[in-house]
């Protein structure tokens, strides 16, 4: 914590920079999800400040559908890829 900041600004702080990542995973998908999930948690369930509490669950719920997206995208994506090769030796 920088000196002379208070507990209550710098969990608002970490609170601020998880919903900032959470809303650029949203843009990004996935390249900022992880960090502000470890940004997040901690602010989400041990927060003092219900103010950062509740910016800092938006930003981790913002992270955790871009992470299920992303993962639902890999899948299909390695469906495709499976599929097209079976498809292609099979006309051969």
């Amino acid at each position: 914590m920088p000196p002379g900041m208070s507990l209550d600004a710098a969990e608002l702080n970490r609170a601020n920079w998880a919903l900032g990542l959470g809303i650029a995973s949203l843009m990004c998908f996935c390249v900022s999800a992880v960090p502000a999930l470890i940004v997040g948690w901690p602010v989400m369930k041990r927060g003092h400040n219900p103010d950062a509490r509740s910016r800092a669950k938006i930003g981790v719920i913002f992270s955790l559908v871009m992470l299920g997206i992303s993962l639902l995208l890999i899948l299909f994506y390695l469906a495709v890829l499976i599929f097209g090769i079976a498809l292609a030796t099979s006309a051969s």
